[in-house]
């Protein structure tokens, strides 16, 4: 389960519950590793449901070292794939528009969505 508030997204790993954070280091790192399509490419890797990316975007977000993946990867695994990709779907979403503000609250000076 997820609830996107500020931004963040809640993801829960067995017993662990993660806090993504969109933040701009994370989106650099994540843009990078998907190299030329970048978010889209990402937004595609996890809906294919592959393993390796979900577990990147997870440690992106949550602010892990590349090290934690292969533990990440277990408790994903044990979480169930399908439960896990709505939620860093909903962390994608989160990266490209962190506030949560439609473009008219943005011009208007808006505080967005909480």
């Amino acid at each position: 389960m997820s609830r996107l508030s500020y931004g963040q997204v809640e993801l829960q790993l067995g017993d662990e519950t993660l806090i993504l954070q969109p933040t701009l280091a994370a989106l650099e790192k994540i843009d990078n590793e998907f190299k030329v399509g970048g978010l889209r490419e990402a937004i595609n890797k996890v809906a294919s449901m592959k393993l390796d990316a979900i577990a990147f975007i997870v440690c992106a977000g949550a602010g892990l070292d590349a090290k934690a993946a292969r533990e990440i990867k277990e408790k994903i695994f044990h979480a169930g794939l399908l439960n896990v990709v709505g939620p860093v779907g909903d962390y994608l979403v989160a990266l490209m528009n962190p506030t949560g503000r439609t473009a008219e609250e943005a011009s208007e000076g808006g505080e967005g969505k909480r």
